[in-house]
């Protein structure tokens, strides 16, 4: 049986996988299987995957005939075929340093009460090239703290800085214990973009966490990133929603483990301070959406009656928010 399963989900990183699977198969860590799974890619992507099916390295290879819709439903797909007592999500498009594998390994072997090890990562553009890193977003939180290793009960890492925003921002940088993750943490597919955040909470709160400040991992940000889809193609407002289901899922989950009530506290507090910022959000964009409807200037050309009756509708209009709003 392996140490770690590798799995490797792709969707049309054609592009990325040969720079991906060769920062793999070159770890100094070498007690690992990989799972190659492929999620109908329209790209070649699975062309050139079956030219890897017979390396030593490659367990299975798996590719749908149809998307599933989810990389969370890929994620737990290939965890429940994996053999190995760690796992590593090794996303298609990024890279990893060659002692990534054996510096998270050494971490998790140290303390069986670890149930997470992952590293800081650089950020890189689709060229390869470094773009910075992650420091500025984890800074503010807790300054000075993710600039040296550090380990931390889960509870502790979770109330301080994960349940505010997450703090492991790619999979690729983490390896986790695959009884932990299946047992507590499964993915789940109904939440859209930050389903990672949620089993990260999950995993985090069943052990401990170790951190490492080497940048072991690159991960890549380009046109098809879901970081950049994410952020090209939707508003403010609607992130926001997915980000209160997030919310409500970990408020039930609390609930279910009997967390500590600070703990608990805490999230109903953040749920409720998202559910307000989405609503002024909602309303703010409504408002922009109404004067552009009925603004004479903006929307079309009227005069006389058209025009005052237009006016009186935009004042009825933002009337009617403000008092909803108060």
């Amino acid at each position: 049986m392996p140490t770690v399963t590798v799995i490797v989900p792709n969707f049309n990183h054609r592009d990325y996988l040969e720079e991906r699977l060769a920062s793999i198969f070159n770890q100094t860590f070498d007690d690992y299987e990989v799972l190659l799974l492929d999620d109908a890619s329209t790209d070649s992507s699975a062309e050139l995957l079956q030219s890897y099916a017979t390396h030593l390295k490659v367990s299975q290879l798996i590719i749908n005939k149809d998307n599933s819709g989810s990389t969370f439903k890929q994620w737990n797909s290939g965890i429940e075929k994996a053999q190995g007592k760690y796992i590593w999500i090794a996303e298609s498009d990024d890279r990893a340093e060659p002692n990534f594998l054996s510096t998270m390994v050494m971490a998790l072997e140290a303390d069986e009460r670890k149930v997470i090890a992952y590293s800081q990562s650089t950020r890189i553009d689709k060229t390869g090239a470094a773009i910075g890193d992650w420091g500025d977003w984890t800074e503010d939180l807790a300054p000075g703290l993710f600039k040296s290793d550090f380990e931390m009960s889960g509870i502790e890492f979770v109330e301080r800085l994960l349940i505010h925003r997450n703090v492991i921002p790619n999979a690729s940088a983490v390896l986790f214990r695959r009884e932990n993750y299946l047992f507590h943490a499964k993915a789940d597919p109904t939440v859209k973009y930050c389903g990672d955040w949620l089993s990260w909470l999950k995993l985090a709160l069943s052990g401990n966490v170790h951190y490492s400040a080497q940048k072991l991992n690159h991960f890549r940000q380009h046109e098809k990133s879901v970081i950049a889809t994410r952020a090209a193609n939707q508003k403010a407002s609607f992130i926001k929603k997915y980000d209160i289901v997030m919310r409500k899922k970990l408020n039930d989950y609390l609930s279910a483990i009997d967390a500590p009530v600070s703990l608990r506290e805490k999230s109903h507090a953040l749920l409720r301070k998202d559910a307000e910022k989405e609503a002024r959000l909602a309303i703010r964009n409504a408002d922009r959406e109404n004067e552009r409807r009925y603004n004479p200037l903006v929307a079309h050309n009227l005069s006389g009656t058209a025009k005052l009756r237009a006016q009186l509708r935009l004042l009825s209009y933002k009337i009617k928010t403000k008092m909803k709003s108060r």
